[in-house]
């Protein structure tokens, strides 16, 4: 987890070595990312892709240029500009198999399967993700098969998928790998919803908002509560869900915002809280 974040002044400095400097934004922006300062984040990943366009891969493998694309995705959605963060995501993937780099390839499909369930869209999801977790067979790639496998699971729903994703998060934690960790939870607690399993989906969702709080990864914690709110009645559900959109307005994030009001909305037909 990135712990960069002060203020948008305070971006390390790198002098006139752009690839360094297009490192520093990138890193200066995933912090911020985790922290919810997502206008913040597409401006910095905006930076770092332009100054590391056509540098050379990192230590680990990847174009900068490619992961800085590919993860400002996720919070110009949460910003509620989907048609953007799909041309984003899509042009990450075109620069990857452009430059012909496995693993460049592999991230690039790894955010843009995020960006699929982000959006909703389960048949982009599946196709995304088949190609993702062949090339991580095929070249041995480990952590972002695991994001594969837990994506796919969501797609694919039910117990297989409820399987699916707790496998995944096994995996991960067995590589130390805790990024991204509340959000992968909440895959599980809503898939949980689905099976009908609602008091394991209520301690996943309870465990998903501890790990978010504690390692300041509370970007996608607005959904986290809401989901969380789904499984309550009354004045508690309007608790949660109150407290998701207020979260999710100080992030600026539109998208989540969106949901809270419409559950919002949906309580208020039921009638009032008890």
């Amino acid at each position: 987890m990135f712990r960069l974040w002060r203020s948008p002044s305070t971006v390390p400095n790198v002098g006139d070595d752009l690839n360094l400097a297009g490192q520093a934004h990138f890193a200066f922006a995933g912090s911020a990312t985790s922290l919810g300062k997502f206008e913040v984040a597409v401006k910095h990943f905006d930076i770092a892709s332009t100054l590391s366009t056509g540098a050379p891969a990192l230590v680990l493998g990847i174009r900068p240029e490619v992961h800085a694309l590919a993860w400002s995705a996720h919070p110009t959605w949460l910003l509620g500009m989907e048609d953007d963060a799909l041309a984003r995501s899509a042009r990450a993937v075109q620069r990857a198999r452009r430059v012909d780099q496995p693993y460049s390839l592999v991230v690039s499909l790894a955010y843009a399967a995020i960006t699929d369930q982000l959006r909703g869209d389960v048949d982009a999801l599946k196709q995304t993700v088949a190609e993702l977790r062949a090339l991580c067979r095929r070249h041995e790639f480990a952590y972002y098969g695991e994001w594969g496998l837990i994506l796919d699971g969501w797609g694919t729903g039910g117990a297989r998928g409820a399987s699916q994703i707790r496998l995944g998060i096994s995996s991960l934690r067995a590589q130390g790998a805790y990024a991204r960790m509340a959000y992968w939870l909440s895959l599980l607690g809503e898939t949980l919803i689905g099976c009908g399993e609602r008091e394991e989906a209520r301690a996943v969702l309870d465990a998903a908002q501890v790990e978010a709080e504690q390692h300041d990864d509370v970007w996608w914690l607005p959904e986290i509560l809401r989901q969380r709110a789904s499984l309550e009645q009354g004045s508690r559900a309007y608790a949660l869900l109150n407290e998701g959109l207020a979260l999710a307005d100080s992030q600026a994030a539109a998208a989540l915002a969106a949901r809270c009001e419409a559950d919002l909305a949906t309580l208020g037909v039921r009638g009032a809280p008890s």
